[in-house]
């Protein structure tokens, strides 16, 4: 699983961007955020290679004990 943090998101596209630990811009679909998944927040998540190019799929948010770790590592 990679780590990285929800940046952006687009509802006309139905779309968000992640930047990852490497900062590597990754795609990703709204309806794979869920509804507890906020811009700015740490996440973790894996890669799936689609018509879009890589994109972010099983995405879940990262605890809050977890994330001041991850934050510093970003």
């Amino acid at each position: 699983m990679r780590k990285g943090i929800l940046i952006s998101i687009n509802p006309n596209e139905g779309s968000g961007k992640i930047i990852d630990a490497n900062e590597q811009d990754i795609h990703c679909c709204l309806k794979d955020l869920g509804t507890n998944i906020q811009v700015g927040d740490p996440i973790i998540f894996n890669i799936k290679l689609t018509s879009y190019g890589l994109t972010a799929v099983d995405i879940s948010k990262i605890d809050i004990h977890r994330s001041n770790s991850l934050l510093q590592e970003l």
